[in-house]
């Protein structure tokens, strides 16, 4: 089984590729929340495997893949255990964090893998122009490749890090800050060039986006960033700084 979590795609398409060398199934964390509420449950067959794909941010876990294995029960004992982070450059500490977790249940983490990718953080930065975009995405198909191969072969100890300097004090310090302080929704807004489709509302995993009929934010989020990435239109907006920043999808998700 794959729990994957992701807002534009980077995520989805290395889950599918482990899932494809696999022959594994794929679940998205949120469906597997919304289906089976706070506390999910899974009981491996006879040599079935569990995975977390998930994106990082800013050198963590998001909370909503970091809650979700805290509160997953496990009943019986995998054959294997592998996250896999896809990050924009590094991953900081963050296989040490799901280690952690993953003890409380019993549990070792037997692989763990980073791919870097395409950030989607347009509220932060603009994204990277296209020819810079494409040629991460080919550099990551590789790595992908290889990720897949190790975790097939079920390769106990496995790692694949990127770290970065100074890994321990952005994943314990400036993590837990952004978590705490930086995730908001009262800076998202819409403009008149929405369409009214309604995609926001649909793919966002905490369903805090209601259509009136213009889409408006609750207060829960995961900043995932798939609703203003994703708009067709370009028509969600952030603060002051998105307005004229390139959008980032995967090109599997278009």
């Amino acid at each position: 089984m794959i729990y994957v979590f992701s807002g534009t795609g980077n995520s989805l398409h290395a889950a599918k590729v482990i899932a494809a060398r696999t022959a594994d199934f794929i679940i998205p964390i949120a469906e597997a929340r919304d289906h089976a509420g706070k506390h999910p449950a899974f009981g491996p067959a006879a040599g079935e495997t569990i995975g977390f794909v998930f994106p990082i941010h800013a050198w963590g876990m998001p909370r909503f893949v970091s809650d979700f294995i805290r509160d997953l029960k496990v009943d019986g004992k995998p054959a294997y255990v592998f996250a896999v982070s896809t990050c924009g450059a590094e991953e900081g500490d963050t296989p040490a964090k799901v280690e952690k977790l993953l003890r409380k249940k019993g549990l070792s983490l037997d692989g763990a893998f980073s791919v870097a990718m395409p950030d989607n953080y347009v509220i932060g930065m603009d994204t990277k122009e296209p020819a810079l975009r494409d040629r991460v995405l080919a550099d990551a198909e590789p790595r992908i490749a290889e990720i897949a191969d190790r975790i097939a072969r079920r390769e106990k100890g496995a790692r694949m890090p990127l770290r970065g300097d100074g890994a321990p004090f952005k994943s314990n310090f400036i993590h837990p800050l952004f978590s705490r302080f930086a995730i908001r929704t009262a800076p998202f807004r819409v403009t008149d060039a929405c369409i009214e489709c309604g995609l926001c509302a649909r793919i966002c995993p905490v369903h805090t986006i209601k259509l009136d009929p213009l889409p408006r934010w609750g207060k829960a989020c995961t900043q995932c960033l798939g609703c203003i990435n994703r708009c067709p239109v370009q028509a969600i907006e952030y603060g002051k700084g998105t307005p004229g920043r390139r959008r980032y999808v995967h090109p599997d998700l278009r």
